[in-house]
């Protein structure tokens, strides 16, 4: 044998993603040394025997040693997706109450029917936003199927109250007010100070003349002359004194001069 080749192509030529191939019709020549041609329809194997590459995919057919090749259409149909996992994390993951989630970076593996593949966008995400602290459990779907992830997010910041700026004023600031008229009246007049003031020299005078006064007193009763000023002071100075314990200083009686009249 020198060799095959497809005369004849099979009657199913287009196909579906994972379809099995058909070679009904398929017709092979086989060329022998002598140069005799025959026909085959049968006896000759076919690879692949499944379809899933999408696209124009060549089949190879094998003959008692020797081999040709045709080559069919392979249609993308829908997919079915099967799972899905987080493959790649998100670039951002501290959140606080009020943000919302940013999904960029976020790569998912989709298992389907007709294998895996990478997807990086088309998936939703719950809750888009979030608006409590705490842990959180972040859903993903994409094609009917789901998977989970877990965030941490941060209570939101207090809003720092700013210091009361004190009012602009071009006036000097106001001295206390008097708690009482009377001091009032003594801040708003200066006759009403000088007055007080005299006063209370006046006070001070008459307080040093009475203690001076009393000690005068003290030192003239020690002396016990206090009676005879007062006797004196009253017009009773004539008056025979009794026998009170005051007398003067006189000389003893010696009978040569009479005695004298206190």
């Amino acid at each position: 044998m020198d060799g095959i080749a497809v005369i004849t192509l099979p009657g199913k030529r287009e196909y579906k993603l994972g379809e099995a191939l058909n070679t009904e019709g398929l017709v092979l020549q086989v060329i022998t040394n002598k140069g005799n041609r025959t026909n085959v329809a049968s006896g000759f194997s076919c690879s692949p025997q499944v379809l899933s590459v999408s696209g124009i995919q060549t089949i190879t057919v094998s003959y008692e040693g020797q081999t040709t090749s045709f080559t069919v259409t392979v249609l993308a149909g829908a997919k079915t997706v099967q799972s899905i996992k987080v493959e790649t994390m998100p670039k951002r993951m501290d959140y606080q109450v009020g943000d919302s989630f940013d999904s960029s970076g976020l790569v998912l593996r989709v298992t389907t029917d007709q294998g895996d593949e990478l997807i990086r966008d088309g998936f939703l995400c719950s809750p888009s936003r979030f608006t409590r602290e705490g842990l959180q459990i972040l859903t993903i779907s994409y094609g009917g199927q789901s998977c989970q992830m877990e965030l941490t997010v941060a209570p939101a910041p207090q809003a720092s109250e700013k210091p009361s700026e004190p009012e602009a004023t071009s006036e000097p600031s106001e001295k206390p007010q008097p708690t009482s008229k009377s001091e009032a009246k003594k801040d708003s007049d200066p006759r009403v100070r000088n007055a007080s003031d005299v006063l209370l020299v006046v006070i001070l005078l008459t307080a040093l003349c009475a203690l001076g006064a009393l000690l005068i007193f003290i030192y003239l009763a020690r002396q016990k002359q206090f009676s005879l000023i007062w006797r004196r002071l009253t017009g009773r100075a004539g008056d025979e004194d009794e026998d009170d314990g005051f007398e003067d200083d006189e000389e003893e009686d010696d009978g040569s001069a009479p005695p004298r009249r206190r």
